[in-house]
């Protein structure tokens, strides 16, 4: 008998600016803070039950979880929550239609669980509930798991990272080698300066030739099949990385990880921390770099200041 397809997700970003949103400058003058911490909790209990939707059909025990968070001196009544409840929808905060049919959800929401369960083996959804389009969900990753489940197929124009069918070197046929994951990486260095013309950019600066989603893809792919495993800390980490510097600086990062035999992405951080102490950020810094020290750039391994980041397991 087949494992059942586990659908909530144990860990959700929190986009920066989420409770500075327009639609909640109404609801605050109507309700104060309960609008926001209501739209927090229905955001926890969405992720952790169905992952991107909410059953709504009993409203009176969906209100009765609310109130669990905010019990205490300040509890509201559950007439309040269902009211709050109503005006998240009216806003818009909430998808209207799916309100219509018992279900709480947004768009929003099911682009953060579609990035959330790009790791998994198997996702699978109501495509009555769901409300992205195919091109948007090729838009956020061309190798998620609900594309197949849908019968999507990706054109050969998109770039596919991880698709291993179409990788000479398939990790599936290779001895699980460091040192042969390093070389397969040369190789692809290799092709990409084989294919430039003269006077454009070294290999560092291949990324920036490509949209930020696919720069994030190409990275964690890298790690993926060079490093570890890529939970989705990491893939939060990384992206937050790529707020900092060019993709190229974070490529050279993992780059080096992998050539070290690192089996953690700490060596990764490690080295750039060490770029963004030195200020550098950008491909030409570390061109700039490499000609005023005329030698290999070197880093050490303490990784002390990372080690929160594996406290415990985090899964995708």
């Amino acid at each position: 008998m087949s494992r059942p397809v586990e659908q909530a997700v144990r860990y959700f970003p929190h986009d920066v600016g989420l409770l500075r949103d327009r639609k909640f400058r109404p609801l605050r003058k109507k309700y104060g803070y309960l609008a926001q911490m209501v739209y927090m909790i229905l955001l926890e209990m969405i992720y952790g039950d169905k992952g991107y939707y909410l059953d709504y059909s009993d409203k009176d025990d969906v209100i009765l979880d609310i109130l669990e968070y905010l019990s205490g001196r300040y509890e509201p009544d559950e007439q309040t929550i269902g009211n709050v409840i109503d005006d998240l929808v009216a806003h818009r905060l909430l998808s209207p239609d799916h309100y219509r049919l018992s279900v709480l959800t947004s768009k929003r929401i099911q682009v953060t669980y579609y990035k959330a369960t790009i790791e998994r083996k198997d996702v699978d959804i109501d495509p009555s509930i769901w409300m992205l389009s195919e091109e948007e969900m090729l838009k956020h990753s061309t190798r998620h798991p609900l594309l197949k489940t849908l019968g999507i197929t990706v054109s050969a124009g998109v770039i596919r990272p991880n698709n291993r069918v179409n990788r000479p070197n398939n990790q599936d046929n290779q001895p699980n080698n460091p040192q042969s994951k390093v070389e397969e990486s040369k190789v692809e260095e290799s092709k990409v300066e084989e294919s430039k013309g003269p006077g454009e950019a070294g290999p560092a600066a291949a990324p920036s030739a490509l949209s930020e989603f696919d720069q994030l893809e190409m990275i964690l792919a890298l790690i993926r099949d060079n490093i570890c495993p890529v939970t989705s800390m990491i893939r939060q980490d990384i992206s937050d990385w790529l707020r900092h510097m060019d993709a190229a600086c974070v490529l050279y990062a993992v780059q080096e990880a992998a050539r070290a035999g690192a089996k953690s992405t700490k060596y990764i951080y490690s080295v750039l921390q060490r770029l963004l102490d030195d200020g550098i950020t950008t491909p030409d810094a570390m061109e700039r770099r490499k000609d005023t020290k005329n030698s290999k750039m070197e880093f050490e391994r303490d990784t002390t200041p990372y080690d929160h980041y594996f406290d415990e397991e985090d899964e995708p």
